[in-house]
């Protein structure tokens, strides 16, 4: 299975970095996308089908924590993670209670982003597999 990742900040390097310290092949990202803020990861979140979501809490026209309530509003599957500089408790607390998968403080290792990706992959594919098992009951009912 290939996945898809949006990655949404505000900062072209970091953007650039993490595009650049990630290896797609290995951690089988088919496409990456890219937005500088909440309407434009919108915009993508509802013209593709987007797997897993590399966010920054604090962002011009609208916070991390604002698009992951949206996200989960409207495209709950999508897993989030936050990757931001911001170390304060409150934002980790509440980006835990809207369901992020973690929050990752920056700079990152290369290997902790990776094991986290890999973490989502696999909920992803536990989430897949529940749904096609469901269809599978549903049928034979």
């Amino acid at each position: 299975m290939t996945y898809q990742l949006l990655l949404v900040d505000d900062e072209v390097h970091a953007i650039e970095g993490v595009k650049s310290d990630l290896d797609m092949d290995k951690l089988e990202v088919e496409r990456l996308f890219t937005a500088f803020n909440m309407k434009q990861a919108q915009a993508i979140l509802q013209r593709e089908r987007i797997d897993i979501m590399l966010c920054d809490i604090e962002m011009p026209q609208g916070s991390g924590l604002e698009l992951l309530t949206w996200v989960r509003n409207h495209h709950p599957s999508v897993i989030t993670i936050f990757l931001t500089s911001h170390a304060d408790f409150k934002y980790a607390k509440e980006a835990l209670q809207l369901g992020s998968l973690d929050y990752l403080l920056k700079p990152v290792l290369t290997s902790e982003l990776e094991n986290v990706i890999n973490r989502a992959k696999e909920v992803i594919d536990l989430n897949s597999e529940m749904r096609r098992n469901k269809q599978s009951h549903q049928l034979w009912m």
